[in-house]
């Protein structure tokens, strides 16, 4: 009899492995952590290496100079830092709940959110946390192949979650708020904000090729 109910909650549970999402969950919250050192380390670096070129004289509204593709860099760097705190807290609700995940065939609504952006993210962060991928096929057994196609063709996903992962180009008012940051700390005047900037030769951030400036006045 015991082995019959056994049986019958597995099927009715989608072959739910609470303990494997659970040590999943974990996973991605200890590797967030690390991640999110290493990632203030080299925002802070960034953002130093920044203040020395605009100290120099570089232009940042020049698209093609070395402080706007750095800040640039950094507003990405910083918005997959905050995907990451909500990748973290979104874990952590599920983690929570998996008593109640484990008892539900289709998914609780106060969950649809979490484990939506969850899946949302494990497609572009699975290159640092390769452990979301794991989490979104214990979702896909658990609530089928549909719901996770769904999920980027719905609302479910957290909407600032979709903005930071998103591939789209830094905004104006982005740009000029990374400039205001850092200028001030940095002591840069009126006369230093005419910049003005010209190619020279290729330059390396972080075995990255960019092009170096130096300023012509």
């Amino acid at each position: 009899m015991k082995l019959i109910e056994k049986l019958r909650l597995r099927l009715f549970n989608g072959a739910f492995d609470s303990t494997k999402c659970d040590k999943t969950t974990v996973l991605v919250v200890d590797g967030i952590r690390k991640l999110r050192k290493r990632k203030e380390e080299d925002i802070a670096k960034m953002r130093n290496k920044i203040c020395a070129l605009l100290q120099c004289g570089q232009d940042p509204i020049n698209k093609t100079c070395t402080a706007r593709i750095l800040i640039e860099h950094l507003i990405r760097e910083e918005n997959i830092l905050e995907a990451y705190v909500l990748i973290k807290g979104f874990c952590n609700l599920v983690r929570g709940r998996l008593s109640v995940i484990q008892v539900q065939r289709e998914c609780p609504e106060n969950l649809k959110q979490a484990i939506s952006s969850l899946i949302f993210a494990a497609k572009r962060c699975f290159h640092e946390i390769p452990e979301l991928l794991t989490l979104e096929k214990i979702f896909k057994k658990k609530y089928g192949s549909d719901f996770v196609l769904a999920v980027t063709q719905t609302n479910c996903v957290a909407p600032v979650m979709v903005e930071k992962l998103s591939n789209r180009n830094s905004k104006d008012e982005e740009i000029e708020k990374i400039i205001q940051q850092i200028a001030k700390p940095c002591n840069i005047n009126g006369e230093q904000a005419a910049w003005n900037c010209h190619p020279t030769s290729p330059y390396l951030y972080d075995g990255v090729a960019y092009n170096a400036f130096i300023n012509y006045k």
